[in-house]
């Protein structure tokens, strides 16, 4: 979240992670995979695909994680970018946004029995956006209370949503 905008609009994309371990302060491993759109005001396609090798828990934009299934294979990452990357991106719509190809994404993945989840598809988009706010909420509010430790500014890796079945 960008410090000068008090409530910033939230960015949605796929984060493959290990599942969470202490991480030392200046551990800088990265060891977790980012598959999102995102605008390019530098080429002729707005939107454009992107994989980057990140360490999600120094992340200093990451709101919320819900948790869409469990793999156990490291080839299992390589096979879902090779399916989010191929995913229709709709250049010309103007409604579409990062929050559209990844509730397309869940629905392909879901199609794919990769991901089984115990919502309907429906709701997911909203039940994934009220979490994400109400903690984003709560960020806003630690990041101003000057009475609140370092350590609570720290743990905002916290919020978790499984939706797994």
């Amino acid at each position: 979240m960008n410090p000068n905008y008090r409530i910033s609009p939230l960015h949605w994309g796929f984060l493959f992670a290990p599942k969470d371990k202490p991480i030392e302060r200046g551990d800088v491993r990265r060891d977790s995979i980012l598959w999102h759109i995102r605008t390019d005001d530098r080429r002729q396609n707005p939107w454009v695909f992107e994989t980057r090798i990140v360490n999600h828990c120094l992340s200093e934009t990451l709101v919320a994680r819900v948790l869409i299934a469990k793999f156990e294979r490291a080839d299992d990452a390589v096979r879902i970018g090779f399916i989010l990357g191929r995913l229709p991106i709709r250049q010309n719509d103007i409604n579409f946004t990062c929050r559209v190809w990844t509730i397309d994404a869940i629905h392909s993945l879901h199609a794919l029995r990769l991901v089984n989840l115990h919502i309907p598809l429906v709701m997911l988009e909203e039940t994934i956006s009220k979490f994400s706010r109400k903690h984003q909420h709560k960020m806003v509010d630690l990041r101003d209370d000057s009475s609140s430790s370092h350590d609570e500014r720290e743990n905002k890796h916290s919020a978790i949503l499984d939706l797994r079945e």
